[in-house]
């Protein structure tokens, strides 16, 4: 399989680097050489861009106060409806 993948030159076979920037993390790379630990990939720390935060809307989040106030059988539709009344 290796010789399927690698990228040919001028005739000549050229090894690549295949790099994912996958800011959700929804990637998946299969181990070929399962069960054993496959001796090619690495990976690393990512860290999301405010730019990329901003593009997936998890700048806007804002997690303070989350859950406060559940079960007490308001939503917060309901809530915004009753104060535009």
């Amino acid at each position: 399989l290796q010789s399927a993948i690698d990228i040919e030159v001028d005739g000549v076979k050229k090894g690549y680097t295949l790099i994912l920037d996958d800011p959700l993390a929804n990637s998946y790379l299969q181990n070929l050489y399962a069960p054993d630990d496959d001796p090619n990939p690495s990976s690393g720390a990512y860290e999301r861009t405010f730019e990329q935060n901003e593009f997936l809307g998890l700048n806007d989040v804002v997690l303070e106060h989350y859950g406060e106030g559940e079960g007490q059988g308001e939503t917060a539709g309901q809530e915004a409806s009753e104060h535009k009344s």
